[in-house]
């Protein structure tokens, strides 16, 4: 995560899974508890625990209180004892998803009934599952002590019976209480002692166990920011929960992998993670993850720099869930909202929603939390140039962090104060807080903060008049402010992809709900892609315009100022020409490019039958300078006629066959050869060459736009050349890959239609 300083929102459950005969079909036994019941009511309570787990809560507790009432009338005491347990589970979980504490204390009252056969309860297992549930509904009732209670003796009476379900479970229930306390370290002992139950046997012989141990050790891993832990476990967690069709489990899941997946700035994949949760939590009405979906979907605009869209999801959480929002959630919630005001420069709204942070910070006793809030407000003060109160504020903020560690936030405080200290003409100070603060940016990953920093020290040492040192760190300030401008294209990029395929998914739903609209939904779609158009266009016309122009100005004004200074020139001095320069050639291929980009689709293709022998025939001519100068042999197999556009198939073969000569091997004669073999119902064409190879670990990252794998100095280009052509083969209904070795060469492939 960036400087941007946002918050993901995890799920979190504590509902616990009862265990019904269905996994025992032999036996007539609930929570195995060794105890036979009436056959008939134990079939109905198993229908019950199943649509209790699918969250169907209220066709659940139906079924369950008839239930009750036919043990009531057959005294059939087993099947009271159960059923109330399961109804306290179903009403606590209504409470959970509503937001009502009330149902949670009518969930106490069933619990209640289920204990006062005490004698018949000892007689069997149920008691651990009692003290769980016993535990969870105090933990939501924020009566913490009471519920860690109950939790130790659900574990010290489930050990004493030996009952492994009952030991794993109990164990498990215990470490999510120590999660919520943030007392990580027990929580993991607490797995690990359920875990070790565990070992003698395969996750396939105790799927649903495994899963509860799982479960509980993604939530550690996300608390902890340890993210490459999580999708492995997630995946699992994802395929149990499907299988027993505990939704609440598949949520989780379903939330950290999209977590996992915007860490890695896969935020597409999240995306649609994020969005299938979101839909699950609608249809069981389960409100305060429905919250934390829209936050999360959030988050993902906000990093994708569409604050507007950003914006309008957290307000929807305001306005229509604050109900039901955990105080991180709220603190989460106004720190996004303040952070997103603050980067656009809205100050008063900045400071108002990072004073309802520090409010929240207050309750939880949460020190990081409190320290970022002080760092946020400290930052709107600096902006504002209130020096004074900022430096206060950024000092209260210091004495936390510092006792916290390198906890992510601090490089936001450190320069921050830096950048007080800098305006107070403390200069000395302000160099080593910003040096400080460099170097945990990096480790944090936070690449706006180490642009930040960059900038700042050559501010630093511009006013020290060391100049030298102010040049060099403004060259290291404009090159990663350079690649992080790509990286916040590139992902602006991706929020039009993401939002037209969200747009595709809905009409799909739309489309499959509503037939017999279908002429609208075909109409709203040609609208759609017109609007996309005309951006692309408008973007287009920026690109070749509006941003050349002060590049040519600035070109010719540093011409003009150096001819004005000729004879007075020193080396340092054309060398810093020739920078500029050199910077201005390279910003105009590279705006080349990304208009030649951006315009391939931008319009409606027309499709023809081109005889790719008669393509390959006007890339040669094009190309033959570069393939005489360079000594290359190319190799042109007799190739088919495909459906296309002849111009974007020259424009294809003439960027691969040059990519091909570009990465040669020095000291082979470069060999390229272009065949096609028949694949299903269209052809496969390959260009095949005897280059430098690509490394495995970079065949997928070779089609990004602006992804370079080579130094500048090694290979020229701007990065575009095979985005490009992806891009055409898109168009045309087809799909390119890679397969390559290094030092052996690369084969690039990809399908056209025929016919």
């Amino acid at each position: 995560m960036d400087g941007f300083a946002l918050f993901w929102i995890s799920s979190s459950f504590n509902d616990s899974e009862l265990k019904t005969t269905s996994t025992f079909p032999n036996k007539r036994y609930l929570c195995d508890n060794k105890i036979p019941i009436m056959q008939d009511l134990q079939i109905l309570l198993d229908r019950s625990s199943k649509l209790y787990k699918n969250r169907k809560l209220e066709s659940a507790s139906l079924l369950a209180k008839r239930v009750n009432e036919l043990a009531s009338i057959n005294k059939d005491v087993h099947a009271i004892i159960h059923s109330n347990l399961l109804l306290g589970e179903i009403h606590s979980t209504i409470g959970t998803f509503l937001g009502d504490q009330k149902k949670q204390t009518e969930a106490l009252n069933y619990l209640n009934v289920a204990t006062s056969y005490k004698s018949e309860i000892l007689k069997n297992g149920v008691g651990t599952f009692l003290d769980i549930a016993f535990g969870k509904i105090y933990q939501k009732l924020g009566e913490v002590e009471k519920s860690k209670k109950y939790f130790e003796k659900a574990v010290a009476h489930a050990t004493n019976n030996q009952d492994l379900e009952g030991t794993v479970k109990a164990n498990c229930a215990l470490a999510a209480y120590y999660i919520q306390q943030v007392n990580y370290e027990k929580a993991i002992k607490a797995i690990e002692a359920a875990g070790l139950l565990l070992t003698d046997y395969k996750e396939e012989e105790k799927p649903l166990l495994y899963m509860e141990v799982y479960h509980l050790l993604t939530k550690v891993y996300f608390k902890k920011q340890q993210y490459p832990k999580i999708p492995e476990l997630s995946k699992k967690v994802l395929k149990w929960s499907q299988a027993a069709g505990d939704v609440t489990k598949e949520l989780t899941a379903l939330n950290n992998i999209a977590i996992y997946n915007a860490d890695r700035s896969d935020y597409k994949s999240a995306m649609e993670y994020l969005l299938t949760a979101l839909d699950k939590s609608e249809e069981i009405g389960f409100r305060q993850n429905i919250a934390q979906s829209h936050i999360n979907i959030g988050t993902i605009y906000a990093q994708l720099y569409n604050y507007n869209d950003a914006l309008q999801r957290y307000v929807k959480v305001i306005d229509e869930f604050e109900d039901v929002l955990k105080l991180s959630d709220q603190f989460a919630l106004n720190n996004n909202i303040g952070n997103i005001n603050y980067t656009i420069e809205k100050y008063d709204e900045a400071n108002q929603y990072f004073n309802s942070a520090l409010e929240v910070a207050k309750k939880t006793n949460r020190d990081s939390m409190l320290a970022l809030a002080l760092t946020q407000l400290s930052r709107v003060k600096t902006a504002e140039k209130k020096y004074s109160s900022a430096l206060q504020l950024a000092n209260e903020a210091k004495v936390l962090l510092d006792q916290l560690g390198n906890v992510n936030g601090k490089q936001l405080n450190l320069i921050n104060l830096a950048n007080i200290h800098f305006h107070l003409n403390e200069y000395t100070e302000a160099l080593k807080l910003v040096d400080e603060g460099i170097k945990i940016s990096k480790k944090q990953k936070d690449e706006t903060s180490e642009i930040d920093g960059y900038e700042l020290t050559a501010r630093i040492y511009k006013e020290l008049e060391d100049f030298e040192k102010a040049f060099a760190f403004q060259k290291i300030f404009t090159e990663a402010k350079q690649k992080f401008t790509i990286i916040q294209r590139n992902r602006q990029v991706l929020d039009l992809d993401i939002k037209y395929a969200m747009r595709e998914k809905q009409k799909e739903i739309a489309q499959l709900m509503k037939e017999n609209e279908y002429q609208a939904l075909l109409l709203e779609k040609q609208d759609q892609i017109q609007k996309q158009n005309d951006e692309l266009k408008q973007f287009a016309y920026v690109v070749s315009h509006d941003l050349k122009e002060p590049l040519r100005m600035i070109g010719s004004f540093s011409q003009l100022i150096q001819r004005q200074y000729e004879g007075k020139k020193t080396e340092k001095t054309d060398q810093y020409f020739g920078y500029v320069q050199d910077g201005v050639h390279r910003m105009n291929h590279l705006l080349d490019a990304l208009l030649r980009y951006s315009t391939i689709g931008g319009y409606t293709l027309k499709l023809d039958e081109v005889d790719l022998n008669e393509t390959m025939k006007i890339v040669e001519s094009s190309l033959k300078l570069l393939i005489q100068d360079t000594a290359t042999k190319l190799i042109v197999e007799k190739l088919p006629t495909v459906t296309g556009s002849s111009t974007l198939l020259t424009q294809l073969f003439q960027n691969l066959i040059s990519n091909a000569i570009k990465f040669r091997n020095p000291d082979t004669t470069p060999v390229i050869k272009i065949s096609a073999i028949p694949n299903e119902d269209k052809m496969e064409i390959i260009v095949a060459d005897n280059g430098i190879g690509i490394a495995q670990q970079h065949l997928e990252q070779i089609f990004v736009i602006f992804s370079r794998l080579h130094s500048r100095e090694a290979y020229e280009g701007t990065g575009v050349g095979l985005a490009i052509c992806q891009k055409i083969v898109q168009k045309m209904g087809g799909h390119i890959w890679v397969e390559s070795e290094v030092g052996v060469g690369t084969e690039f492939h990809f399908t056209l239609p025929v016919g």
